[in-house]
């Protein structure tokens, strides 16, 4: 077997299943894809669901990695660490309208995967909205880090509000959080 090498071709994030032509693999000389990566660890989720587990080993380790969120923390070569800088994961942007409240464009290039029950559908700003109300169920271990939201309004298909209770400095660095994820609501029904 050959040993993948670092390179600077670029890698797409886990994300939910895209048809952009910008996100495909290059192919790496060497290098073997499709493959298992069997990762070990001393933990074991109670259960499979992003929204009410902690443990990292199904959040940063196992299946909890395919999911994107809305932000996450930037990383990358170019990056000096410690760093807590936030980026666009399922976002295009985003822009504070009011000092607590901010409007964030979905990229229009995301589908789910190509599976039922969403069939390849298109990442939705209703899909970030069901995720966020979801995760602030009241008594889950990861509502908190969501404690500072007071609404989630969908503007269009593509354009989500989220109005803040109290300034909030981590704010950003809550919806960057592992914990943070987007899910579709027929999956979870």
């Amino acid at each position: 077997t050959t040993t993948p090498v670092a390179t600077t071709a670029p890698v797409p994030t886990a994300i939910l299943g895209t048809q952009s032509s910008s996100l495909m693999l290059t192919p790496i000389v060497g290098v073997r894809y499709g493959q298992t990566l069997n990762l070990v660890s001393r933990e074991r989720p109670k259960h499979f669901d992003v929204h009410q587990e902690v443990s990292s080993s199904l959040i940063a380790w196992g299946p909890g990695i395919v999911y994107s969120r809305l932000l996450r923390i930037k990383s990358g070569q170019d990056v000096e660490s410690p760093s807590l800088v936030v980026e666009c994961d399922l976002c295009q942007s985003w822009e504070q309208i009011a000092p607590d409240k901010f409007r964030f464009l979905l990229r229009d290039d995301i589908r789910w995967h190509d599976v039922p029950p969403t069939h390849g559908r298109k990442l939705t700003s209703r899909d970030v909205a069901y995720s966020y109300k979801r995760q602030m169920t009241p008594e889950w271990p990861n509502a908190v880090l969501l404690s500072s939201i007071d609404s989630i309004n969908v503007i269009d298909e593509h354009t989500i509000d989220i109005s803040l209770k109290v300034l909030d400095s981590d704010f950003f660095i809550a919806l960057a959080d592992g914990h943070s994820k987007i899910v579709a609501q027929e999956v979870v029904e």
